[in-house]
């Protein structure tokens, strides 16, 4: 019967190295390789050197052991399995066995409990008291390539530093290529970062073409911020770009919101989104936004200023053929509303001579080219600050016709035109023809009166006229004006003349048969206060704008070229429809 004590006890957890393996180096401007771990790693083993002594003096001999491991110096919960080590050599007193408990050091504090036999039968003697495990100065060292690996329900390895402004963990790598920190994960997060106030995960290069932070994905999210009040990702620089994402095949940055804004850009100086396409042809998008929703916007561009020239949306284009702004939709292409009663839902400005503000085009049959609609007042209205100028010209190149209008017409002010007519259709062959009238035309503002005058028993009858006859036509003073026309109705009267002229808005017919009727024509020349503001001048010469240029110029022989408005008109040599649909 042996009383044995183990004193000396020794803690080693020796991490030892077999095989080997290098960080490769990278090319330069090329995101690291993931660096190869060492083909065998420590796990849970560990060495454990104690010293044996038979009642005071070193024992010699082949023993068995039985080591436990627990949670407290007495009693307690026993923590991993039992370890039996069998036939282990004992020199002088010295043994050395491999003892693995799994995963049971987690920063808790832990107690060996040893029992002993001679080796090969009888039973163990348990050695008291249960010997403290503390940490050794050093374990070898966490050298390169080495793999701390362990299934503990918190941190496999925490390191944790409570001094201000000081680092509990730092990666550095010196080499080209190199890695700081590497975080990786098969099924979840490769780096984690947690901060209750400061950054989560902090990244700075101090190398001008350096990065201070890099992730990359084959198949998930490269960096992924995520914040439940404030910022997801945050990124700022002070002379160049805070976040710079790249992809080359699809989208460099992706914004996405349940409630907000997926992508929000904000400048103090600059632009607050900056979106640049650098292809050189083919079709690109500098910024290209998309929107799900039935009433939803592609791109909304706001200007919060309330004063000042401020743009919502401003487009703009270097090339001669292309649009800074182009809508195209199968509603609506462009829409535009504004809320003030002085200001325009769609306004166009051009400072070029012969140029074009706006213009609109249809190329199919029966589309218009600018469609204005009103439900309550103008549907389309132009005006013009030049005396010479047009507030609205329109144009038919191919003979048909520049302006149509379904309903009443209106023109306050002079109507000039080069001939007249009315068309209607044709009463015999309403469905097939049309019947056309021309107009009377004179170099007065005549006004015509007829009507059939029966005669008394005198031959005689008095025409009475509209009470506002001479307010519009002049009265007495105007005589020489007005010109008479009387015609016999069933015999001839020779006698037939103008008893009394114009006086208190009626006149006289006698010499006639009685009871014979009598048609008459009066024709006036308006003498109103417009009229007389607005005298037609018959013979006029043309402004010096209009010199040289002719209406009708092939009428007199002339080329097209020196048509009035020629040159005014949208100019015709734009992209053809193919060109402009094929984007579409």
């Amino acid at each position: 019967m042996y009383w044995k004590a183990v004193s000396s006890m020794l803690l080693a957890v020796a991490l030892t190295l077999i095989g080997g393996g290098a960080i490769p180096v990278a090319a330069e401007d090329t995101p690291a390789q993931a660096p190869e771990l060492l083909a065998v790693t420590t796990g849970t083993v560990f060495t454990y050197q104690g010293q044996l002594n038979d009642n005071g003096t070193p024992a010699s001999g082949s023993f068995d052991f039985e080591f436990k491991l627990f949670d407290a110096a007495g009693g307690g919960t026993q923590v991993g399995t039992t370890q039996n080590t069998h036939a282990v050599a004992v020199s002088q007193g010295v043994f050395t066995t491999a003892l693995d408990f799994g995963a049971a050091f987690d920063g808790q504090a832990r107690w060996l409990e040893i029992a002993v036999r001679p080796a090969g039968g009888g039973g163990y003697t348990l050695l008291v008291p249960r010997q403290a495990l503390t940490a050794t100065p050093y374990a070898l060292g966490l050298v390169p390539g080495v793999l701390v690996s362990g299934g503990v329900a918190g941190s496999t390895l925490m390191a944790v530093n409570t001094s201000n402004n000081n680092i509990a963990l730092r990666g550095e790598a010196n080499g080209l290529g190199g890695v700081g920190v590497w975080g990786q994960s098969n099924a979840n997060t490769g780096v984690y970062g947690l901060t209750t106030g400061g950054k989560g995960v902090w990244g700075e290069s101090t190398a001008d073409l350096g990065t201070g932070v890099y992730g990359k994905s084959n198949g998930g999210k490269g960096v992924e911020g995520l914040s439940t009040q404030n910022i997801g990702v945050y990124g700022e620089s002070t002379n160049w770009v805070g976040v710079w994402g790249e992809s080359v095949a699809w989208s460099g940055v992706v914004g996405n919101s349940s409630s907000g804004s997926g992508v929000l850009g904000q400048s103090q100086t600059g632009a607050g989104v900056l979106g640049h396409a650098l292809a050189a042809s083919g079709e690109s998008n500098g910024v290209f936004g998309q929107s799900d929703s039935s009433v939803g916007n592609g791109v909304r561009g706001i200007a919060a200023s309330t004063s000042g020239p401020a743009w919502g949306v401003w487009g703009h284009s270097e090339s001669a053929d292309g649009v800074g702004v182009r809508g195209s939709g199968a509603g609506h292409g462009v829409w535009g509303s504004s809320q003030s009663s002085s200001r325009y839902a769609v306004f166009g400005t051009h400072q070029e001579t012969n140029s074009v503000a706006v213009k609109g085009r249809a190329d199919s049959l029966g589309a218009v080219g600018v469609w204005g609609e009103s439900a309550a007042n103008t549907g389309v209205y132009g005006i013009s600050g030049n005396a010479n100028g047009r507030g609205v010209w329109g144009a038919n190149t191919a003979g048909g016709w520049a302006g149509y209008f379904d309903g009443k017409v209106h023109v306050q002010g002079t109507l000039t035109k080069s001939a007249g007519s009315f068309q209607i259709d044709h009463p015999l062959d309403p469905a097939n023809q049309y019947l056309s009238h021309s107009f009377v035309e004179s170099p007065d503002m005549k006004n015509l009166y007829d009507g059939v005058a029966v005669l008394d028993g005198n031959g005689a009858a008095v025409v009475s006229l509209p009470d506002w006859f001479a307010a519009l036509n002049g009265g007495e003073e105007f005589q020489g004006d007005f010109r008479y026309q009387l015609t016999p109705i069933g015999a001839a009267m020779p006698n037939l003349h103008i008893a009394e002229e114009i006086a208190g808005n009626t006149f006289r017919i006698a010499g006639g048969m009685p009871g014979m009727k009598v048609s008459w024509l009066l024709t006036g020349i308006r003498h109103d206060p417009y009229a007389e503001s607005a005298r037609i001048a018959v013979e006029q010469r043309k402004p010096d704008g209009e010199q040289g240029t002719y209406l009708h110029p092939e009428l007199y022989g002339q080329p097209a070229s020196l048509a009035l408005g020629h040159g005014r008109v949208p100019p015709q040599g734009e992209r053809s429809a193919e060109q402009i649909s094929e984007r579409r």
